[in-house]
């Protein structure tokens, strides 16, 4: 009896420090995706890059000690496989690749990109964790909102941004470049969209709005092009008289203030706001329109790398590396694919462009297996679908909208980390239904 007591005691203390490690390490993780506040240059690589590294081995160990407690989904269990497959297919290319350096660059990234998937759905295994994250996700939100307002009000940025010491009035977030804060603010909005409760859905509305009028700042065209019907109709539907007129005294007076006691305000309003609104219907005349030119070119150019190669791709991460350089005038001088999906096609070719779309995509077609669709037009159902499932297939087509937003897949964790939580939501279903 004394041998079993102890015993007991023992798995109970184990219990309590594999859940406090879960907690730890799962804070280091979205701290370390969302609040980036270490130097790019300086002490970037040694936190994303190493530090990572070192503490899923740890983890991982800790697991290992306590294998028969890991309850992993099949599914899940099968999309961990298919991600290390992904992550070593690439090194194929090492025989035909032109950097070598380059490719293990990558799938180091991919295997950061793991270890956040893995981390964050072995965590979110229960209702009140997945409420627990999308709490952290709407906080996550507003210190990126919140910073970006400091960022045009002050011309000063933080650290990890590309325009640090360099006054500029365009916001970063806590990213390095201008691309990526419209992305994700993009991919973390269905958990706004969702949010339940009497007063807690027009917040939401409000922040949707302030979210709506930072990325315009950016007149990232697609992205507000996209959110727009949403916006509408959580102001019109979703928001009561109060919280309606709130809202429009907040927005007068605060431009009030802005315009009144910022110089620069002015300046913005009529150089960056009007060229960019007008830049909708003017291509010719416009710097930034021409993206979508430049972005056409470089989606054809990483066509040809996938056919000149037969199909296997330039090599892994050596996309740019392998850009024809006579063509440069072509893409404005820009070498970067500037879409996740493109740059996976041109450098790892069709094999390495299905297990990503695999890996991205399978809660979408569970998504039609579980609802006994016969197709992925059956979705146009709405009134079939749940809440989950709408917020899930919303994240995909945000997805795919934002995956063209960023310059590369690498060194982009945001999207691993929101993607695990479409994998609990996914798969534990049922937890959070209940």
């Amino acid at each position: 009896m004394q041998i079993q007591n102890n015993s007991n005691y023992k798995l109970n203390i184990s219990s309590y420090l594999m859940c406090k490690t879960e907690f730890i390490i799962f804070f280091l993780v979205f701290v370390s995706v969302f609040f980036q506040l270490f130097p790019y240059y300086e002490g970037y690589f040694i936190v994303t890059y190493y530090l990572p590294t070192l503490v899923f081995i740890i983890y991982f160990s800790l697991q290992i000690v306590g294998l028969e407690k890991l309850n992993i989904n099949k599914s899940i269990l099968f999309i961990y496989f298919l991600f290390f497959f992904w992550m070593f297919y690439g090194l194929g290319s090492l025989f035909f690749t032109l950097n070598h350096d380059f490719s293990f660059t990558t799938m180091h990234y991919k295997f950061i990109y793991f270890f956040n998937f893995y981390v964050i759905t072995q965590f979110l295994s229960s209702e009140s964790r997945i409420r627990f994250f999308e709490k952290l996700i709407i906080i996550c939100i507003l210190w990126n909102l919140s910073v970006s307002i400091w960022e045009i009000t002050t011309l000063t940025h933080l650290p990890p941004s590309k325009y640090y010491n360099i006054p500029h009035y365009i916001p970063t977030g806590a990213f390095y470049n201008e691309n990526d804060l419209p992305a994700a603010l993009l991919i973390c909005t269905p958990i706004i969209l969702f949010m339940k409760g009497k007063y807690i859905e027009n917040l939401c509305t409000i922040l949707f709005l302030l979210l709506y009028m930072v990325i315009g700042f950016h007149a990232t065209r697609i992205v507000l092009i996209t959110l727009a019907p949403f916006l509408i109709y959580r102001i019109i539907f979703k928001m009561n008289l109060l919280f309606k007129l709130t809202a429009l005294v907040i927005i007068f007076f605060s431009a009030m203030y802005i315009f009144s006691n910022i110089p620069m305000a002015n300046f913005l309003f009529n150089k960056h706001i009007k060229e960019r609104v007008a830049s909708f219907g003017l291509e010719a005349n416009s710097q930034r329109i021409s993206s979508t030119t430049v972005r056409s070119r470089l989606y054809l150019i990483s066509i040809e790398q996938m056919i000149n190669s037969k199909g296997l791709g330039v090599g892994m991460g050596n996309f740019d590396n392998s850009f024809p350089y006579d063509r440069l005038n072509e893409t404005d001088h820009v070498i970067q694919p500037h879409n996740f999906f493109f740059e996976i096609l041109g450098s790892e070719g069709i094999p390495g462009f299905f297990l990503l779309c695999f890996i991205v995509f399978t809660p979408l077609l569970t998504i039609i297996k579980n609802k006994n669709r016969d197709s992925i037009f059956s979705l146009l159902n709405i009134k079939s679908l749940t809440d989950t499932d709408k917020r899930v297939l919303l994240f995909f087509l945000f997805f795919v909208i934002s995956s063209a937003s960023p310059s590369s897949i690498r060194n982009y964790f945001i999207y691993w980390t929101i993607l695990a939580y479409n994998y609990a939501l996914t798969y534990n279903t049922k937890a959070y239904e209940s």
